[in-house]
């Protein structure tokens, strides 16, 4: 493998600040959703199964609610 071939692969799987806090926010924001369905401070139907990093995860479908979390983890950003 050449040398540029080398920094192109370690460049592809590099971790920008920008890629980092993208990622904790995605995470964040299962974790609540996930933590508001099984401690059931909403109702289940409320809830809608999405499959996210390979797994099924649960995802609010009330809009003031969703809307309310994306506020909160921009703050992140």
């Amino acid at each position: 493998m050449s040398t540029a071939q080398k920094s192109k692969t370690k460049q592809a799987k590099a971790i920008t600040l920008k890629g980092s806090t993208e990622i904790v926010t995605d995470f964040f924001k299962f974790a609540v959703n996930a933590i508001l369905y099984h401690r059931n401070v909403y109702p289940t139907d409320d809830f809608q199964m999405v499959k996210k990093y390979g797994q099924v995860v649960l995802l609010t479908q009330d809009l003031g609610l969703e809307k309310y979390i994306e506020t909160v983890l921009s703050q992140v950003k």
